[in-house]
């Protein structure tokens, strides 16, 4: 896919009523199962900002996505659980996607506060 096809806005479709029903760009879907199946937290993160910025904040994809988020918080505060032997490598990891998931959410709860 080219990069002018990945920046087109999302085209609208109309239900068999006729109302405008308003679709998320095709790979953002696909892009949230492979971070999901992969349990990559910040790949997930980076697709809801990506999400929230281009203005599907209030979309169910995205709101599912943030629910997945917050549901694998932990009681420290920490995003995820990296699945490394390591523990500093388990460290670094649990680090950045905590990191990337606060920006995420936080992305998120403006747009909910604003809408």
């Amino acid at each position: 896919m080219t990069t002018a096809a990945r920046s087109e806005p999302a085209r609208s479709r109309a239900t068999p009523r006729g109302d405008p029903v308003e679709t998320v760009p095709q790979e953002a879907p696909v892009a949230l199962c492979e971070a999901r199946e992969s349990y990559h937290l910040g790949r997930l993160a980076a697709t809801v900002r990506s999400l929230v910025h281009g203005g599907w904040g209030h979309h169910r994809v995205t709101r599912d996505a943030v629910a997945f988020l917050i549901a694998h918080q932990d009681t420290d505060g920490a995003f995820g659980y990296p699945a490394f032997d390591d523990l500093a490598a388990r460290t670094r990891a649990r680090y950045s996607w905590t990191r990337s998931a606060a920006v995420a959410l936080t992305a998120a709860e403006g747009t909910r506060s604003a809408g």
